[in-house]
C-alpha cells in the first residue's frame, strides 16, 4: 500500500497552492509598500501646509513692516500727549493714516487699506493694553 496517493484531485490543490502562494506573499509586500508610501504622502502634505502656513505668515509680516515703516516715515511724528492723556489716540492714528493716504496719492501708490489696518492695530493696541493692565494688576496683587 502507497503511504502517498497521487490522486488528480490532490495534484491539482497542489498546483493551485503553489500558484497562489507567490500571488499572496507578493500582495502583502505591495501593501506594506503602499502604507510606508502612504506614511511618506501623509507627510509631505503636512509639509505643504506648514510651509503654506508661514508663506501666508510672511505676507502679514511684509504687510505690518510696510505699515509699520510707512508711520515711521511719514512726515509729521506723533504725538503722545492725548495718550498721555487717557486718550486711545485713535484720532491720531486716523489722522496719521490719513496723511499716508494722502502722500501716496501724491506719488501714485494709493493704498487705501492704511486706515483700515490703522484702525485695526490701534483697537488691538487697546485691547492688549487692557490685558497688560490686567495682568499688571494681578502681579500687584500677589
Amino acid at each position: 500500500m502507497n503511504w502517498f496517493q497521487s490522486t488528480i484531485r490532490s495534484s491539482l490543490r497542489a498546483v493551485v497552492r503553489m500558484l497562489c502562494a507567490p500571488v499572496v506573499g507578493l500582495t502583502s509586500v505591495e501593501v506594506f509598500g503602499a502604507w510606508e508610501q502612504m506614511g511618506r504622502a501623509a507627510r509631505v502634505a503636512d509639509s505643504n501646509r506648514i510651509a503654506d502656513l508661514l508663506l501666508t505668515s510672511a505676507g502679514n509680516w511684509a504687510v505690518e513692516r510696510g505699515v509699520v515703516n510707512a508711520a515711521l516715515a511719514a512726515p509729521d511724528l506723533v504725538d503722545s500727549s492725548p495718550l498721555q492723556e487717557g486718550s486711545t489716540g485713535t484720532e491720531e492714528v486716523a489722522r496719521n493714516a490719513a496723511g499716508l493716504n494722502a502722500a501716496s496719492r501724491e506719488t501714485g501708490a494709493a493704498p487705501n487699506w492704511i486706515p483700515d489696518v490703522a484702525r485695526g492695530l490701534s483697537r488691538h493696541t487697546r485691547e492688549l493694553s487692557r490685558k497688560f493692565d490686567v495682568f499688571i494688576a494681578r502681579v500687584r496683587a500677589a
